[in-house]
């Protein structure tokens, strides 16, 4: 079952009524081509929210949802297996190459493989155990250990050499993303206007600070935290406790594009 958590704050406008949960499924349709342009944003100025998620100026909300390790999706790809932790928009289908970005993981679990090219996406990439060698082509070679992260244009002929499980990225060229490692000594900061994925491989408990307040939420194994954050939203997460040793959590940011 998919445990969905809301948490509301006033706006500073008084209106705390109207919650939803993140992403209702079937109230935002899949984007079936690029985003709008800015020149057209601008020279129409209430379809704004067509890139803002249906949110309009001084209505900041920070939506939160937990998403437990069984409602994960996994398929075969060429190399192993993939499984898909978020989506966005929650209708997009990654072979219909359809959204704006995605999160997953992967096990590479042959010595040598062929990555699948994304086309118009930027792709990250880091092993969450086992390490990996990547040649893009005849343009550079990376090789990667847990924490390290590569950058890459989908586009490219990626061969993979070695076996791990890896964490990744995929993201449109106007979103701004990065991935990382979640550590004790450090806080990650939200993006404005965007999403925080935190990844639990082996479960965590994490502080969330919105303003003055702070509350908490335990991830078990492979449960994951979204929070999507609006225009001038400020929000900071903390690794309160959490089995490093075995892994520490990973996460991913999306930032919508600026206008």
């Amino acid at each position: 079952m998919r445990v969905l958590r809301t948490r509301v704050y006033n706006d500073g406008h008084g209106d705390t009524r109207n919650q939803k949960r993140l992403h209702p499924r079937g109230t935002e349709k899949a984007p079936e081509r690029p985003p709008l342009p800015v020149h057209w944003l601008r020279e129409h100025p209430e379809r704004r929210d067509i890139r803002r998620g249906s949110k309009k100026r001084g209505e900041g909300r920070l939506r939160l949802e937990i998403k437990k390790n069984s409602d994960h999706t996994a398929c075969v790809w060429s190399g192993g297996r993939t499984t898909e932790l978020f989506i966005y928009p929650e209708t997009a289908k990654l072979e219909e190459r359809n959204f704006y970005f995605r999160v997953s993981t992967a096990t590479v679990e042959q010595e040598e493989s062929i990555f699948s090219r994304f086309p118009g996406y930027v792709r990250h990439i880091t092993p969450l155990a086992g390490g990996m060698k990547l040649i893009h082509g005849g343009r550079y070679a990376a090789t990667l250990r847990p924490a390290s992260v590569d950058i890459f244009d989908g586009s490219w002929a990626t061969r993979s050499f070695g076996k791990c499980t890896d964490f990744n990225l995929i993201h449109r060229p106007e979103w701004m993303g990065r991935i990382g490692t979640l550590a004790h000594s450090g806080e990650l900061r939200c993006p404005q206007s965007g999403f925080t994925i935190v990844y639990a491989r082996h479960g965590a408990i994490l502080e969330i600070k919105k303003g003055d307040e702070k509350f908490t939420e335990e991830l078990g194994d492979g449960d994951l935290l979204a929070v999507e954050t609006g225009q001038g939203e400020s929000c900071l997460i903390r690794l309160s406790a959490g089995k490093i040793a075995a892994g520490p959590p990973v996460f991913a940011t999306a930032a919508r594009p600026a206008i």
